[in-house]
């Protein structure tokens, strides 16, 4: 399969993380990954976002005059022209009471203004607002269309408590998914998680093979004491010890501190990694973070980055439709977040040098927005629309142009135009008052690009 630059594969740990320092960590160590290496480890870090204590969180019914976030888009300071430059978004759909149904991740690459999509997860509910199952699909580029990637079952017990989750994997030569691996979660009387174990299955012997497990200790209120992560042993056959996370919180459990430690077998004690540090406002948001690593040549901590948080405090955090994710510490809010800037630390100019920032967009503005920050060669209007739209194209190049409308399930319900075309300006209407009401894909493809517009029919 094609390789990928860095900047997807910045993709793949930003995505559901929304953490610098993972992102920062990681860069160099996925930058030669091929693509289905790089979708590989996003669907493990998708795993881990799917913890029993969000997914509890995503059926909520929302209130009145609720803001919806709509996507978040991430950007990298591009030093030499002393700008920030968009290398990546994610854009959310809700349904009408609120539940996270479909997400949606783009790339760019660097300095280009096209955005690529690249990733689709879908998550469907049962009659009791709890998710049954996610659904991930890969963009193909050269045929236009989502195919299957993976695929997680949820299993809830009477209490609405996470208690199982199968993935499943798609595999080309059979033409179907098929089962890969399983992840156990068990709680304490109080409901709190206290043990999540992972298995991989083995199809050839037709068994589950031990492969990783997770241990939390929690105050009294459920917040995270410490975890302990091992991997398990095949040769020796026995749970082997990796990391360790101790948490600090105040008397209102929001947390104040995190520390990381790897075990050192040889030495047989615990090897610190990374500090963090949180502060908040008098309203109790969180509005700093610094992460701190350690030295083990000087055997001390050193400051590495900082992240500010802006929030947007006419919108309390109960009138926010958020992804899962967003309910999970530690990012505690109580206000609309609008951006979170990340800084690096220069030991040279003893300073603080722009990294990264996440812009957060939310309903009424998002259709604007995301417009205005990507200089899109193609634009729709209006949108949200009644019976008919209008879609405008500025082509640089002439070229071979297809212009196709589809469904969430990725079927072509439209083909507006497929012919050459001179540069310029071209206007296309799309007729669409047979059509249902929901969400649709504009995609324009051309022989340099794939684009792709989110259509709502109202």
């Amino acid at each position: 399969m094609k390789r990928i630059n860095i900047l997807l594969t910045l993709l793949l740990i930003t995505a559901l993380l929304f953490g610098q320092n993972n992102l920062i960590n990681s860069l160099h160590k996925l930058s030669t990954l091929s693509t289905e290496q790089a979708i590989k480890a996003f669907v493990e870090i998708r795993k881990s976002e799917m913890h029993p204590d969000k997914l509890l969180n995503i059926y909520a019914v929302p209130k009145e005059n609720m803001q919806r976030m709509d996507s978040v888009v991430y950007k990298a300071w591009d030093e030499e022209n002393s700008l920030w430059s968009s290398f990546f978004k994610v854009e959310f759909i809700f349904d009408s009471t609120g539940k996270l149904i479909t997400s949606l991740l783009y790339v760019t690459e660097y300095k280009n203004e096209f955005w690529y999509p690249f990733i689709k997860e879908e998550l469907s509910y049962g009659s009791n607002g709890l998710p049954t199952e996610l659904n991930i699909y890969v963009w193909d580029t050269d045929n236009s269309q989502w195919i299957p990637s993976e695929k997680e079952e949820f299993t809830f017990d009477s209490n609405g408590l996470l208690i199982l989750s199968l993935w499943y994997e798609w595999d080309e030569g059979s033409n179907q998914l098929e089962l890969e691996s399983k992840e156990e979660y068990f709680y304490d009387d109080d409901n709190f998680l206290v043990l999540s174990m992972s298995y991989d299955w083995d199809a050839d012997n037709e068994e589950w093979i031990n492969d990783w497990k997770e241990e939390s200790t929690n105050n009294e209120n459920g917040y995270l004491l410490e975890q302990l992560d091992y991997n398990w042993d095949v040769g020796m056959q026995v749970w082997q010890i990796l990391w360790k996370s101790s948490y600090t919180y105040d008397v209102d459990d929001y947390i104040l501190e995190e520390f990381d430690y790897e075990w050192d077998e040889y030495y047989s004690l615990w090897m610190p990694i990374e500090w963090e540090e949180f502060f908040y406002d008098d309203g109790f948001n969180m509005i700093q973070k610094f992460s701190n690593q350690w030295n083990d040549e000087t055997s001390a901590w050193e400051t590495d980055t900082k992240s500010d948080y802006t929030y947007n405090e006419n919108y309390e955090f109960s009138n926010l439709i958020l992804p899962f994710y967003f309910v999970d510490d530690p990012i505690r809010f109580n206000y609309m977040l609008l951006d979170i800037l990340t800084y690096k630390w220069s030991t040279s100019n003893k300073s603080w040098v722009n990294e990264y920032k996440e812009e957060f967009y939310y309903s009424e503005q998002n259709i604007s927005s995301i417009q205005e920050c990507n200089n899109s060669p193609i634009t729709v209007h209006p949108n949200p629309f009644d019976t008919e739209t209008t879609i405008k194209l500025n082509l640089q190049n002439a070229g071979s142009v297809e212009l196709f409308i589809y469904d969430l399930s990725g079927r072509i319900h439209k083909t507006i135009t497929s012919e050459q075309l001179n540069p310029g300006k071209h206007r296309f209407t799309w007729y669409a008052k047979d059509f249902p009401q929901g969400v649709y894909f504009c995609v324009f493809k051309t022989n340099e690009s794939v684009q792709m517009k989110k259509i709502i029919k109202q």
